[in-house]
């Protein structure tokens, strides 16, 4: 995955913000067209209340998993703290559907000679259920009725198998009804990071969101500190845009785009959007991080010329910092002295911006 920790957290937050707005439960997370996903999200998932998670791979990029494989469907999938959530992952692509006789063009000779194929090499793998999910998504695409007709001439004509059109979320509560929780294997890991290679297409968006990433995440957790030191409130407001544009740009079609699929100008204008979204994240982070250290450093007790070095991590660390000083105090005779234990630091003068490290 592209994202980090907090980001895939923040991604649940319009979902559950919606549903708190209108009052609907919210069980089922699905991923869709995406190569892979995070061994975080059973955790995530977990903790928020989700029950199911769907994974519609795309195996074009990704391939598909080699364990558990097709036959081995659905299964606890397990988070490093212990946390699981049932989940489902296409074999055969988020438009898995298509393979088995409902592509936008199947008609039902179709779908017989389909499954004819499809549904004994699913026995052969070992699949020990009758009932089978068939994930049917596209990419920017409604075929009116089509699939709905073709599951009612289906059933009319033939006794089995039998079509229910159905949410993924009333199929997995039907199975954990019908054969209960123990019923279904654990498994754990990550599978699938084969988006990464596309970033390597937008070195500019690549580096500005990956720098919005670090940066939004010190600068929110010096802001909740300085909130809790001067009483001020939060940004919520921009900190909720910051998080909108990078999860707008490591959305999946954040990438160079496909060639041969889009004209040049086309890829060029969602290139150019893409990295629009990733320099607002990015100056927005920059800001509020200045923010965040300025709130902090007005409620130290300081005399002279002074430099705070700040460490947003949570735990004691060691590093470097580079510190831009006024020409003047650059060009005169200092040392770096730790305040509460007069112990010298050592430094390093980088005499292109005044600065020492």
């Amino acid at each position: 995955t592209m994202l980090g920790h907090e980001e895939l957290i923040r991604n649940l937050y319009y979902s559950t913000r919606l549903a708190r707005e209108h009052g609907f439960p919210l069980r089922t997370w699905v991923q869709n067209d995406v190569p892979g996903s995070s061994f975080a999200v059973p955790e995530i998932l977990a903790r928020s209340g989700i029950d199911y998670y769907l994974g519609g791979l795309n195996t074009g990029v990704g391939g598909s998993l080699a364990e558990p494989d097709h036959g081995v469907r659905p299964v606890w999938w397990v988070g490093p703290d212990g946390s699981r959530v049932l989940s489902w992952v296409t074999f055969h692509s988020y438009a898995e559907g298509f393979r088995y006789g409902f592509s936008f063009f199947d008609n039902l000779a179709n779908l017989y000679e389909k499954l004819g194929r499809e549904l004994p090499a699913l026995e052969e793998a070992g699949h020990p259920y009758p009932e089978l999910m068939l994930l049917r998504g596209f990419d920017n695409h409604y075929q009116g009725f089509h699939v709905r007709n073709l599951v009612n001439q289906w059933n009319a004509t033939y006794d089995t198998p039998h079509f229910v059109l159905s949410s993924f979320e009333d199929f997995m509560d039907h199975m954990l009804a019908t054969y209960g929780p123990e019923s279904f294997p654990e498994y754990s890991g990550d599978f699938g990071a084969a988006w990464a290679r596309s970033r390597a297409q937008t070195p500019h968006t690549t580096e500005r969101i990956r720098r919005s990433h670090r940066n939004g995440r010190a600068a929110e957790a010096l802001l909740a500190l300085a909130a809790e030191v001067d009483g001020d409130p939060l940004p919520l407001d921009d900190l909720d845009f910051l998080y909108n544009r990078m999860l707008t740009s490591d959305e999946h079609t954040g990438a160079g785009g496909w060639p041969g699929y889009f004209t040049p100008e086309e890829m060029d204008r969602n290139n150019r959007i893409h990295l629009e979204y990733a320099t607002d994240a990015a100056d927005t982070a920059d800001r509020l991080l200045v923010d965040g250290v300025d709130r902090l450093v007005q409620q130290l007790p300081a005399s002279g010329d002074t430099v705070v070095a700040v460490n947003p991590l949570g735990r004691e660390r060691d590093g470097w910092c580079r510190i831009q000083l006024p020409p003047e105090l650059y060009g005169s005779t200092f040392r770096v002295v730790q305040t509460e234990s007069g112990t010298e630091i050592p430094f390093q003068r980088i005499g292109s911006d005044s600065s020492i490290l």
